[in-house]
């Protein structure tokens, strides 16, 4: 299909690489981070983290971590965390591979199709 329709392709993949860099790169993190949050309040953590440079205060300011009852299982939320880990650094994968693909492009190397080759499929006249 690319080679029927390079622009369609080339202008999909376009609006892919902006969306995903936009929500995935940019939206997914201040997203987590927020869920971290929450999830360690589950635990009783209360007080602030550094990341990047930022700092985020843990639990509320007018009662502590501990005066809040758990809303959910600790194994659920630790599970939870734990996948939140896992799909984060599929993110990182993810724009990886895309970041390259726009390197060769812009090299003028030809990218390959994900399509299964012509000799697989039945043709259909």
């Amino acid at each position: 299909m690319p080679e029927r329709f390079p622009i369609t392709m080339a202008a999909c993949g376009g609006i892919f690489a902006v969306l995903f860099i936009l929500f995935r790169v940019v939206v997914w993190p201040l997203v987590g981070l927020h869920f971290w949050r929450d999830g360690l309040a589950q635990f009783g953590y209360s007080g602030t983290v550094q990341v990047a440079g930022m700092t985020f205060v843990m639990g509320d300011a007018d009662t502590s971590a501990t005066d809040v009852a758990p809303m959910h299982s600790p194994a659920v939320v630790g599970l939870f965390l734990l996948v939140n880990i896992g799909l984060t650094l599929l993110q990182v994968i993810w724009l990886k591979e895309i970041l390259e693909k726009v390197a060769s492009l812009l090299r003028g190397e030809k990218i390959a199709s994900s399509q299964p080759n012509s000799h697989s499929q039945k043709k259909i006249k």
